[in-house]
């Protein structure tokens, strides 16, 4: 799976990004396992946090690498 999300945040951003890129999709893969965790023990309060920080990481990479910033339009 590293090297996987390495090689993708290389094609993605390129050497100067990756670092970071990979950074936060490591983040992702983290609080995707925590969801995954909390969704098996059926406990409604611990999804619903689970669920939060899960949007929080998907939200802080999408505003660092969105499409339109990078766009050469």
């Amino acid at each position: 799976m590293e090297q996987m999300l390495w090689d993708a945040a290389c094609s993605i951003r390129g050497e100067k990004d990756a670092a970071k890129f990979k950074t936060a999709a490591d983040t992702m893969v983290t609080e995707i396992g925590k969801l995954d965790a909390a969704a098996k023990s059926g406990n409604l309060d611990a999804i619903k946090a689970a669920m939060g920080a899960t949007g929080k990481s998907c939200k802080a990479c999408h505003d660092d690498f969105r499409a339109e910033k990078y766009s050469a339009n």
